[in-house]
């Protein structure tokens, strides 16, 4: 018996609206800024790796650990524009469960038809200034 195929029906009426359409203009909620910085373990052995931090400016730098609380809070439907900063070599902006949509790179905009939601960007060494909406 030969498999029938499979028969969708039209759509009609207007395209589904997207998810976080009109993020780049709403009504920002807050604004951070929040930097990368690294330090060796043990300064005076080059092979004993590097401690890494990620922080919220005007926190303590604290050691980042995957098990701390987070050092961020918002509420849902809040819209928050962050300033990211590196100082350090290499550094991967990572939000879990969260998309952001990233707006320009050392003070230069990013274009609108190169605009889009990521949950990771590779922040490069500060060298201006740039940011992203949460």
């Amino acid at each position: 018996m030969a498999a029938r195929a499979t028969v969708v029906p039209p759509v009609s009426g207007p395209a589904n609206k997207q998810r976080f359409e009109g993020l780049a203009s709403a009504k920002v909620t807050a604004t951070r800024k929040l930097f990368f910085s690294e330090a060796p373990i043990d300064p005076t052995d080059p092979e004993s790796g590097t401690n890494f931090f990620i922080t919220v400016d005007g926190q303590t730098p604290v050691l980042f650990d995957p098990n701390n609380p987070p050092a961020i809070t918002t509420t849902q439907g809040s819209v928050e524009d962050w300033t990211s900063k590196s100082l350090t070599r290499d550094a991967s902006f990572h939000i879990h469960q969260i998309h952001f949509l990233w707006l320009a790179e050392n003070g230069k905009p990013v274009p609108k038809k190169q605009q889009q939601f990521l949950d990771m960007k590779n922040v490069p060494f500060w060298k201006g200034s740039g940011r992203f909406r949460a």
